[in-house]
C-alpha cells in the first residue's frame, strides 16, 4: 500500500506547477489578527487577548443599528495602518466620517487608506478585483476592506426597476450577494463586513436572524451576533447622564472560538470603545479580583491592595498587574478558545468491525418473499 502511493506521489509530481502557490505550507506562520480595540471582543473571535479580526479570512459583526459595528471597523483601520496593512473602505451606506476617522486616530493619507462609496454589487465586484489584481495572494491578506455594510446592497437590475412602479422585486439580488460572498472569500484578502439583522416576528428560533443570502454566513470565519443594547446612565450633578451602551452580543459562528459563548462590551460616549469593560466576571469568578460587601474591587495577588470603585476598574492600571503577574490572560482565553479535544477512546470500533464472525443463512432460514409468519 506504501509503494503504491508513493508512485502515485511520484506521477502526481511530475507536473511541478500542478499545484503552484494555492498549496498550505506547513511551516505558514499564523497571519495575524487586527485589534478591534476591546479585549473580550478579540477573545470572542479569536480565542486571544491580543488577537481580533484575522487576517486573509471573512469575519461579519451583524446588529442592528448604533450597537458600534461601524467604531469596530474603524478600531481596526486603526490597527491595521499600524502593521503597515492598505485599508479599503467600501462604504455602501455612505457614511463615513472622515473628522471621525482622524480623531480616532486613522491617517486619512491616499497612500494608507481609500474610501470606494458605492452599493451596486456588480461595480463593488469590479473594484475588488481591480484593487487586489496586481497583488501576489500571498500578500493579499495586507489588504484590509471594511463593507459597511451588507444589507444595503443592490443590483444594476434592482436600481433599473426602481423608476417603474409596476416592476416586480428583483429576484437576482441574493443570487448575486451570494456570488459577491464567494468572490470575497477567493480574494484571500482581509474582510471585516457590517451587517444588519432582522427580528422574528413568528417568535420560533432565534429571535434575531441575520440577513442577505446565506453564502456571506458560510464564507465567514467569524460571526459576531450583536442582540441588544442597554443605556448606561450616571448621575452628575444631581441629574441622570447617558454616558455610554452597553451592547450584548454571542459568537454566532467561529472557527476559531467558541460557539455561541455570550459576551458584553461598552461604547463610551465621551471616549469610544472600552478596552476593558466585560472582563470584570471572569476576573471575579476566577478568583483574580474580590469583591467587597460594599461594593469595592481588590485584586486578589496583591497584598493590602486599595480598594476601586467599579470606574475605577476600566484602566490600564488596574489590570496590568493582572495580566503581567497572574495566569489571568490564560485564563481567560480558555473560556472562548476551542478546546481541540477529540474522543480517541474508541478508535479501534472500526478495526474490530471486520474482524467479526460472519452470519451464513442457511436455505431453509430463508422464506418465500409472498410468505408472511
Amino acid at each position: 500500500m506504501n509503494n503504491n502511493s508513493n508512485d502515485i506521489y511520484k506521477l502526481i509530481l511530475k507536473d511541478k506547477t500542478a499545484f503552484g502557490d494555492d498549496v498550505l505550507s506547513k511551516d505558514e506562520p499564523p497571519r495575524g489578527y487586527l485589534n478591534t480595540g476591546i479585549i473580550v471582543l478579540n477573545c470572542a473571535m479569536s480565542g486571544k487577548v491580543n488577537g481580533g479580526i484575522p487576517l486573509g479570512k471573512i469575519t461579519m459583526f451583524a446588529a442592528h443599528s448604533t450597537l458600534g459595528k461601524t467604531i469596530i471597523g474603524m478600531a481596526a483601520v486603526k490597527d491595521a495602518q499600524s502593521k503597515g496593512i492598505y485599508c479599503v473602505i467600501l462604504d455602501a451606506e455612505f457614511q463615513w466620517d472622515w473628522v471621525l476617522a482622524a480623531r480616532i486616530g486613522i491617517d486619512n493619507d491616499e497612500t494608507k487608506i481609500k474610501v470606494i462609496q458605492n452599493n451596486q454589487i456588480e461595480e463593488i465586484q469590479a473594484n475588488i478585483m481591480k484593487i487586489i489584481s496586481n497583488v501576489p495572494k500571498s500578500e493579499r491578506h495586507k489588504i484590509f476592506f471594511m463593507f459597511d455594510s451588507w444589507g444595503s446592497l443592490v443590483t444594476y437590475e434592482g436600481v433599473k426597476k426602481a423608476s417603474d412602479p409596476d416592476a416586480k422585486k428583483d429576484l437576482n439580488l441574493n443570487l448575486k450577494k451570494n456570488n459577491l460572498a464567494n468572490l470575497i472569500l477567493s480574494t484571500r484578502s482581509t474582510f471585516y463586513i457590517c451587517n444588519g439583522v432582522m427580528d422574528n416576528i413568528g417568535g420560533f428560533g432565534d429571535p434575531l436572524r441575520i440577513p442577505g443570502a446565506k453564502r456571506i454566513i458560510l464564507d465567514s470565519h467569524v460571526v459576531i451576533l450583536g442582540r441588544s443594547k442597554a443605556k448606561e446612565e450616571q448621575t452628575i450633578k444631581g441629574e441622570d447622564v447617558l454616558t455610554g451602551a452597553i451592547v450584548s452580543c454571542k459568537v454566532h459562528k467561529s472557527r476559531l472560538s467558541r460557539e455561541q459563548k455570550e459576551f458584553t462590551f461598552r461604547i463610551k460616549y465621551n471616549g469610544g470603545l472600552d478596552i476593558f469593560f466585560g472582563i470584570i466576571d471572569n476576573a471575579i469568578e476566577g478568583g483574580y479580583v474580590k469583591l467587597s460587601d460594599n461594593g469595592f474591587y481588590t485584586r486578589s495577588h496583591i497584598k493590602d491592595d486599595k480598594k476601586f470603585r467599579e470606574k475605577e476598574v476600566y484602566c490600564s492600571n488596574f489590570w496590568l498587574p493582572l495580566f503581567n503577574e497572574t495566569d489571568f490572560k490564560e485564563k481567560l482565553e480558555e473560556q472562548f478558545q476551542l478546546q481541540g479535544a477529540f474522543d480517541v477512546s474508541n478508535t479501534d470500533f472500526y478495526d474490530n468491525i471486520n474482524k467479526t464472525k460472519e452470519v451464513v443463512f442457511n436455505k431453509e432460514d430463508v422464506q418465500p418473499d409472498n410468505q408472511v409468519d
